[in-house]
């Protein structure tokens, strides 16, 4: 049975982007890194919620 995704909130010290990914994709070499830059993001928050503007976490789990 599946809950659906839990997201991990992160924002990129290097470039400041914020994105987001669902832990489902852990195993993807990539995950937690920036979209942007590649750098690796520090965590802001966890959640099985969207935020109430998804656009301003873009999923990167895709």
């Amino acid at each position: 049975m599946s809950w659906g995704a839990y997201w991990m909130y992160y924002r990129c010290p290097q470039c400041g982007a914020k994105f987001r990914w669902d832990l489902g994709t852990v195993t993807n070499p990539d995950f937690g890194h920036c979209p942007a830059c590649g750098t690796e993001g520090v965590l802001e928050g966890e959640s099985k919620a969207l935020p109430e503007d998804p656009d301003s976490y873009p999923d990167c789990s895709e």
